[in-house]
């Protein structure tokens, strides 16, 4: 749906990294023609005799997609996400999250993020590696059960490349979690 680049702002004379989110063109038209098509044949589903089929309703279940998929297509929806998300875990010095600085439908420019992805340390098996697995697995843990137990406000998309690992002398053990 979109792509991420790396890139400098420069404000008032200060300059800062960012990561840049920008949606692929024409992606709202394709998508839009896929959900109508799904919504069609979902349509024509439900007129076959089966109690089955009405009873899973492919229309609605298609139009919860169908609104699903449309919020994807806001990147300004992603950038007020984020502040949620910020707000969720302010007093989670373990957590972070990315910094909106400007968002609209297209277009999102926010914090850069930069350190190590998690899959970094997925892949080491040695001694200190599954102890510092041991150390984040806890906080990520919490973070999850966080999320779907007391906010109902889940981040969806937390596979290996949307988690990275800060190393930070500030933190009690050193290190952070960030969800991108």
């Amino acid at each position: 749906i979109a792509q991420v680049y790396r890139a400098k702002l420069r404000r008032d004379g200060i300059e800062q990294d960012v990561a840049v989110k920008v949606l692929h063109p024409s992606i709202q038209r394709k998508i839009n023609r896929d959900l109508s098509l799904m919504q069609r044949m979902a349509s024509l589903a439900h007129l076959i005799p089966s109690d089955m089929i009405r009873m899973i309703n492919l229309p609605k279940a298609t139009e919860n997609f169908t609104d699903v998929m449309r919020r994807q297509l806001d990147l300004n929806i992603e950038g007020q996400n984020l502040n949620t998300f910020r707000q969720h875990f302010k007093d989670f010095h373990r957590i972070g999250f990315p910094v909106p600085i400007i968002a609209d439908t297209n277009c999102l420019v926010e914090s850069y993020e930069g350190n190590v992805p998690i899959t970094t340390f997925l892949s080491d098996d040695s001694e200190e590696g599954v102890a510092l697995r041991r150390k984040l697995a806890g906080p990520l843990l919490r973070a999850f059960l966080k999320m779907v137990f007391i906010d109902n406000f889940i981040h969806c998309d937390l596979h290996p490349g949307n988690v990275l690992v800060q190393t930070n002398s500030n933190q009690k053990d050193g290190h952070k979690i960030v969800f991108l």
